[in-house]
């Protein structure tokens, strides 16, 4: 069955984000679902976490993606932002990751969700 499949997976291993420019995790160290991102059977890369900047006019840039986590071509990405604004998650093939809200209201950076956020490595 399908369920069985599912469940014959591998466990996902998670690397945790590095994340820079002043970005953290929303919730703190001790965070149970800590920014981070896995690559599954099939190729899919996943994200988790939460994330926030509290510098002044940070930059759109939170993390580098690890070389096995990179997509061929420059991906986007929809996520939601602060009060449910969508916002577009950016990762390029140089491993850049940033964060945009295409309103310009910069509510990416008082909530990003990285949860739920998939792409197609390589």
């Amino acid at each position: 069955t399908v369920a069985d499949t599912a469940n014959a997976l591998p466990a996902l291993s998670w690397v945790p984000l590095t994340l820079t420019n002043g970005w953290i995790d929303t919730f703190g160290p001790n965070d149970a679902r800590t920014p981070a991102m896995a690559i599954d059977a099939q190729g899919v890369v996943h994200l988790r976490g939460v994330i926030r900047n509290d510098g002044t006019a940070p930059p759109d840039q939170f993390a580098l993606a690890p070389a096995q986590f990179r997509p061929s071509q420059i991906v986007s990405l929809s996520t939601n932002l602060k009060f449910s604004n969508p916002g577009v998650i950016g990762i390029s093939p140089s491993g850049t990751m940033t964060v945009t809200d295409p309103s310009g209201g910069g509510f990416e950076f008082a909530f990003t969700n990285l949860d739920g956020v998939t792409y197609a490595a390589g």
